[in-house]
C-alpha cells in the first residue's frame, strides 16, 4: 500500500475501507506497517493494526526488519 509510504493516511483509511489487505507487501516486500512505522505515522498504524496488519511480520523480505524496529530505528 502505497499510500502508507508516502504518508497519506486519509488514503490508508479510504483504502481500508474499501477492503485493501493491510499486511500485502509491495513489491519490494515492503510492507504497509512496516512503512507507516519508519515514518513515525501514528494514525496509519493504528488503522492498519486495527484493520488486522501482523505486528510481527519480516518487511523487505526479512531484510528490513519488523513494524517495531523501523519505529525505533
Amino acid at each position: 500500500m502505497f499510500a502508507a509510504r508516502i504518508g497519506e493516511t486519509a488514503t490508508v483509511a479510504a483504502l481500508l475501507r474499501a477492503g485493501a489487505d493491510p499486511s500485502l507487501p509491495d513489491t519490494d516486500g515492503t510492507t504497509p506497517l512496516y512503512a507507516a512505522s519508519v515514518r513515525g505515522d501514528a494514525e496509519a498504524v493504528r488503522l492498519l493494526l486495527r484493520a488486522g496488519a501482523p505486528p510481527d511480520t519480516e518487511s523487505g523480505h526479512g531484510s528490513e526488519g519488523t513494524p517495531l524496529c523501523g519505529a525505533a530505528c
